[in-house]
């Protein structure tokens, strides 16, 4: 099987469309995670579930959350979103996000409209690329020290964990050393039960060290500025009218009110909305044949090899983040800016999932990757 390599990690992070750089980021774990399967005995690495991670975020970068709150929380026929998602597609052409567009400029101009989607998409497309150019890359150098299971005692093992930075996430990469580490001593495990407790420690080892990188994202996600409607309105004539600050002020003035009443009104309307509507679709997850909802605890039994846990090192890993007992089912996070109830929810989501093959579905058609790695975002839903 072709294995992406270092510099196909690199060739992602080099792309500039965000639309198009987070698809590539998607397809790219979904790569990883086939190439790494045999390693994790066919079940879920952190790949698996990052490729569907990555691709709920491509709903907040191409500004998707409201047709998806509509279709997965308010039950709304698809026939009746459908121009709702035609019409997003058709602005997203037109540089909604793109700054040197003047739709782009508009948007940018008029907080309240689409401000919320914009920072979100900002600060999602952010962090998504950065965990993809780190935890990417170490995947790939991990894949490319065997031809088919990395063990401790491969050539290169050695070295490869000596090069990642020492230290606590966010700078340092501590946590990638365990991870990595726990992965080739799963290769080397005597059973399948003590096989499937390093697996487990690794992938939410590295979800750690995802989570409290990405923490600046996540906070800036939802913070939106207000701005005062004297000044709202003489951006928008300025865009309207490039020549409006050489008019007469008894025209000008009028406008800039009239224009800046207009604005204000529908920031204080829009707001509200634009906001529940991205806090409703940050705290999902689509995967293949399910939506989870990040603040509703996972009352799924988990597999059989991971129903007891008695590995000392994962144990003590787990107990940080369930209080009440690493068997918990209460990990529902009632607020995902708190990384402790990120990671409550995310090491319970790996427990449960960890033999869940359908993880292991392609994100996207061979057509669809196709025109991804053309440069041209897809017309089929993605």
């Amino acid at each position: 099987m072709w294995r992406p390599a270092v510099e196909d990690v690199a060739r992602v992070s080099r792309i500039t469309d965000p639309l198009i750089r987070n698809l590539e980021v998607t397809q790219g774990y979904y790569e990883l995670s086939c190439a790494f399967g045999a390693q994790s005995n066919g079940w879920t690495n952190w790949c698996a579930l990052a490729t569907w991670a990555s691709k709920q975020a491509g709903q907040s970068i191409r500004a998707q959350d409201a047709e998806a709150v509509l279709k997965d929380r308010l039950s709304v026929p698809a026939k009746w979103t459908a121009p709702l998602e035609s019409l997003n597609r058709w602005l997203l052409r037109k540089g909604t996000f793109n700054p040197h567009t003047r739709w782009g400029r508009i948007v940018r101009a008029v907080p309240g409209v689409l401000d919320v989607f914009e920072r979100t998409s900002e600060a999602v497309s952010r962090g998504n690329i950065k965990v993809y150019d780190e935890i990417g890359r170490e995947f790939a150098r991990f894949l490319a020290l065997s031809g088919s299971t990395v063990t401790t005692a491969a050539a290169g093992f050695s070295r490869f964990i000596e090069e990642l930075k020492p230290g606590d996430p966010p700078e340092g990469q501590e946590y990638l050393k365990r991870a990595f580490t726990h992965y080739a001593r799963a290769a080397e495990a005597p059973d399948d039960t003590v096989r499937a407790q390093w697996i487990y420690l690794a992938n939410i080892e590295i979800g750690f060290h995802e989570q409290t990188r990405l923490q600046p994202e996540i906070a800036e996600a939802l913070d939106v500025p207000s701005t005062e409607a004297r000044r709202l309105g003489q951006r928008i004539l300025a865009i309207i009218a490039p020549g409006s600050p050489t008019w007469w002020p008894v025209i000008a003035i009028p406008l800039v009110w009239v224009l800046g009443a207009l604005g204000a009104a529908l920031q204080y309307l829009s707001r509200h909305l634009t906001r529940e509507l991205v806090t409703a679709q940050l705290m999902s997850l689509r995967l293949p044949d399910r939506l989870m909802i990040l603040s509703e605890d996972i009352a799924q039994v988990p597999p059989q090899r991971l129903a007891a846990l008695d590995r000392p090192e994962l144990l003590d890993f787990v107990r940080r983040f369930f209080p009440d007992g690493a068997d918990s089912i209460a990990c529902g996070a009632r607020d995902w800016g708190a990384i402790e109830q990120r990671m409550r929810y995310i090491a319970r989501l790996f427990r449960c999932i960890q033999e869940d093959g359908s993880l292991y579905r392609a994100p996207f058609s061979e057509e669809q990757v196709r025109q991804i790695r053309a440069g041209v975002l897809p017309d089929d839903p993605l």
